[in-house]
């Protein structure tokens, strides 16, 4: 009995001090009751490599307090009865654009181009730059949470997809600054953002740049480059010679983890020419082919982000048409959903990614086509929980369900990799967002009606989340 209330007294300590620590007034009558759960009963999965195991967890104060069988939870825990249900990490995607707006593009509009360009007085390429690099590709210097804003519609659907984390970045420009690490629970308390800079962006793409110049590929390559030699050169100035945000930016972000966004297989290597050239790493988010060149990116040694976004089968049903489809094409449909399995074999380090899908509610599906295609489940796990924590050296906050860690989990009815699994609840931060009552009993079957003197047969199938009933004439 005194061990209990010594427990129970560390606990209410521990998150009195959490909450002491939070900087937002309060409007009113304070209330700091803690947030102590309790999760009973349920096998988990603490991490990718690990066997299901029936445990129980302790979350306070949004982080995981304990672990273990038969736990005595304190007085006053909200406790969740999950028998027969199996608890995973929730995933995480590093390559996102959440809660950032999309910067407006001309580049396929060059008559809109010139004519803004225009009225400002000319190109803008001949405008003098305040403290930023001259060309608008370049954004080094930019940090995405000063335009972040948390989506909790967006948010939602990727909560229903086992997401619990999102690393997010703008996807605008050659250079495109600072992303950010963030959780996807609604922000009510403005307590989202687990970890600022958590990396910086690249690609090949201007983006939204009223530049002229670079047009084309190569001179996208000749840009990137020429920052890069010029970030050389601005570090050996003396103090207060020269201010250029974006090159100071360069020398400050030297020790993020370095992302850099392609399309198709061979810029994979380009990118990795460019790193090669200047003593850097980047980690590829690739285009969704790589298994074509699988031999050529295990030898450059660079590790992936991977898209699941399959490529729709071709319309074949006129002979005509069907003719003048290309074989490439075909091949690629065929092998597009073995790639990360392909990816996984020859020993590439690799996270996966929602990116590129119209919604982040068609990834369960498609990442379940990815297993049936040869991606073995614990390789799935790993790239959705373990793998991209670590790239962005957040392993020990995020990826696993482990003691001190956030308290992101996945409370679902069976093997998440089935196409019948339900997620019930998606624990993000130590908060339960609920999408079917994991209490709830079954009510899929067989049933009879029975009203007055009639009976009908009734069927609900479906999924729990989605139930269909279907009655039959009485008899």
């Amino acid at each position: 009995m005194k061990q209990t209330f010594l427990v129970l007294a560390a606990l209410l300590l521990s998150a009195g001090l959490a909450m002491a620590q939070d900087n937002h007034p309060v409007v009113g009558i304070s209330d700091n009751r803690p947030d102590i759960y309790g999760l009973r009963g349920a096998s988990v999965i603490s991490s990718y490599d690990a066997d299901p195991v029936k445990t129980d967890i302790l979350v306070v104060r949004g982080r995981i307090k304990a672990l273990g069988k038969d736990l005595e939870f304190p007085e006053g825990t909200t406790v969740f009865d999950l028998e027969g249900k199996i608890i995973y990490p929730s995933f995480i995607d590093i390559h996102a654009s959440y809660g950032v707006q999309k910067e407006k593009s001309d580049n396929d509009n060059p008559a809109a181009s010139y004519m803004r360009q225009m009225q400002r007085g000319g190109p803008s390429e001949d405008e003098p730059r305040v403290a930023d690099y001259w060309n608008q590709g370049i954004h080094e210097s930019y940090d995405v949470l000063s335009g972040f804003k948390a989506d909790n519609e967006k948010a939602e659907a990727y909560r229903k997809a086992g997401f619990g984390a999102v690393v997010t970045s703008r996807d605008d420009g050659i250079a495109r600054g600072r992303s950010a690490l963030v959780s996807l629970a609604d922000d009510k308390t403005g307590r989202v953002v687990l970890k600022a800079n958590a990396s910086v962006n690249y690609s090949f793409d201007s983006g939204s740049s009223d530049d002229r110049y670079p047009t084309a590929q190569y001179g996208a390559i000749a840009l990137l480059r020429q920052f890069y030699l010029d970030g050389q050169w601005y570090a050996k100035l003396p103090e207060g010679y020269f201010f250029d945000a974006s090159l100071e930016a360069l020398r400050s972000n030297s020790s993020l983890p370095k992302i850099f966004e392609v399309s198709d297989k061979y810029e994979i290597m380009r990118a990795d020419a460019i790193a090669d050239e200047f003593g850097i790493k980047y980690i590829i988010r690739g285009g969704g082919n790589e298994y074509q060149m699988l031999d050529e990116i295990k030898k450059a040694g660079v590790s992936l982000i991977v898209p699941l976004d399959f490529p729709e089968a071709p319309d074949v049903k006129d002979p005509y048409e069907a003719a003048t489809v290309p074989l490439s094409e075909l091949k690629h449909w065929e092998m597009a959903p073995g790639n990360a399995g392909m990816i996984s074999k020859a020993g590439i380090e690799f996270a996966l990614t929602s990116d590129e899908l119209s919604k982040p509610g068609d990834f369960p599906e498609k990442l379940r086509k990815a297993v049936e295609a040869g991606l073995a489940k614990k390789q799935a796990l790993k790239a959705l929980t373990y793998t991209p924590a670590k790239m962005i050296g957040a392993e020990n906050m995020l990826g696993a369900i482990r003691e001190g860690m956030v308290a992101n989990m996945l409370v679902c009815s069976g093997d998440i990799f089935d196409k019948d699994c339900v997620i019930h609840q998606n624990w993000i931060q130590g908060s339960p967002y609920s999408f079917v009552d994991p209490e709830m009993t079954n009510i899929l079957g067989s049933y009879s009606l029975v009203a007055g003197d009639l009976t009908f047969d009734m069927l609900i199938s479906g999924k729990p989340d989605k139930p269909s009933i279907k009655i039959k004439s009485g008899r």
